[in-house]
């Protein structure tokens, strides 16, 4: 074993209650399972195990999960319960909003070596499937003495990660040799995990293309859209603290123009919500209409905060034009397909390496503006109000882009869920 391994392992116990503090910052209900003690019976059958960090990799990762259970029920004969772990309280929540019988959720442990083989001694699954750049050591050798196969999907390996595993040069190469496939979600990121020893590399494509539509009460959306009516309505959605600055300059500008204009702000974290709104406040000297407190907006209210979990299908149904957060820091940006499936003109901003080619796609397509300075937000939200027919061509332009690529993604996954079938049958041929 290398010594960088060696010392992973060395350090892991002193290590496990920071890594237990910085996976599960919040949820102290069910703190065991982060140190692998099973806090739900195991079922009858075979385990298939995947995890994503948070709410966005479990969106990805449903439909797969859905496919591989049907596949691997038929094939087998078997029972098959999938057991979807995350790291984020947001991630538990999304998988009770869909979980039904053969869905149960853990939380994943933190990568100590007693953590994980206590976790996989109860579980003992028959595949583990980790979504987009999870590669903890402990874990991935951990599966691999076991002869359990591993598969990394829409995996992702940015310049920056790239360097820093190859910075341990040999010692990170046990890691990688562990896993048995990689899908990578485009061509030209398959060499940087070929370099760093995995053996099978398949290209594939962007999973969360492919998720299900964004869920919304119907008795709601009908209720919101009949007390907004007519007035001109625009969305902020998976804000970041420091981005509410730019909304609310946004919103002041917007009001000169459209003076009945309702914003709407969603965050990304529900647990920063407290201090945006009081930053909203502050600079537009408006009293926020609060969702988890006062419920539908009245006609005096011209910010909407929504800040309840699971409800931002309810609004990309509602605005017709959608600014994504996470794009004017350095967060990377977030999923453009969710909003574009409702047909909403797609605004964002430089920073969105995560979805390039999402919205490369989607600018193509005439159905998404990048906006570099926060000052041009409001001028090209009131073009998009005041001209209606350029508004409509935008949002259909997005839902067809989006209709199309979901299509040419359908089959690719039908592709890797069978992949992923035959591995976890492979366990059961070799055990």
């Amino acid at each position: 074993m290398s010594l960088a391994l060696a010392g992973w392992r060395l350090c892991g116990p002193a290590l496990a209650p920071l890594l237990e503090r910085i996976d599960y910052p919040n949820d102290q209900t069910r703190k065991a399972e982060k140190r692998g003690v099973p806090g739900l019976q195991r079922p009858v059958g075979r385990v298939i195990w995947f995890h994503g960090v948070s709410a966005g990799e479990i969106r990805a990762l449903q439909t797969l999960c859905d496919r591989v259970e049907r596949i691997l029920r038929s094939r087998s004969g078997d029972p098959v319960t999938i057991l979807l772990t995350t790291r984020t309280i947001s991630g538990a929540q999304m998988v009770a909003s869909f979980a039904g019988a053969g869905v149960i959720h853990q939380y994943a442990p933190v990568d100590v070596d007693a953590c994980v083989e206590r976790f996989l001694d109860y579980w003992d699954p028959d595949l583990a499937v980790f979504a987009e750049n999870e590669i903890w050591p402990a874990t991935k050798l951990a599966l691999r003495r076991r002869g359990v196969p591993i598969a990394i999907v829409n995996a992702a390996l940015d310049p920056r990660s790239s360097r820093v595993w190859r910075t341990f040069g040999t010692s990170a190469r046990p890691v990688f040799e562990a896993i048995d496939l990689v899908v990578v979600r485009h061509s030209d990121e398959a060499a940087a995990f070929r370099r760093l020893g995995v053996r099978n590399v398949l290209a594939g494509a962007e999973l969360k293309v492919d998720a299900p539509d964004l869920p919304a009460d119907p008795d709601e959306l009908a209720r919101l859209k009949k007390i907004i009516g007519d007035r001109p309505v625009w969305l902020a959605a998976s804000v970041h603290p420091g981005e509410e600055i730019a909304i609310a300059r946004t919103h002041q500008y917007l009001l000169g123009w459209h003076p009945d204009l309702l914003t709407i702000v969603a965050p990304r974290r529900l647990d920063e919500s407290r201090r945006m709104i009081g930053k909203i406040e502050k600079l537009t000297g408006h009293s926020l209409c609060v969702r988890s407190v006062s419920g539908p907006p009245g006609k005096g209210a011209s910010i909407y905060f929504a800040d309840t979990f699971g409800e931002l299908g309810l609004f990309f149904r509602i605005a017709p034009i959608v600014l994504m957060g996470g794009s004017y820091i350095p967060k990377g940006g977030h999923n453009p397909y969710e909003p574009a499936k409702f047909g909403a003109a797609l605004l964002h901003g430089p920073h969105v390496r995560n979805f390039e080619r999402a919205y490369r796609d989607f600018g193509r397509a005439d159905a998404c503006l990048e906006i570099s300075k926060t000052s041009d937000i409001g001028p090209a939200i009131d073009k998009l109000l005041t001209d209606s027919d350029h508004l409509r061509q935008m949002g259909e332009a997005a839902k067809s882009a989006e209709e199309t690529l979901r299509q040419a993604v359908r089959e690719t996954t039908n592709t890797i869920a069978d992949l992923l079938v035959d591995l976890s049958l492979s366990k059961a041929a070799g055990s």
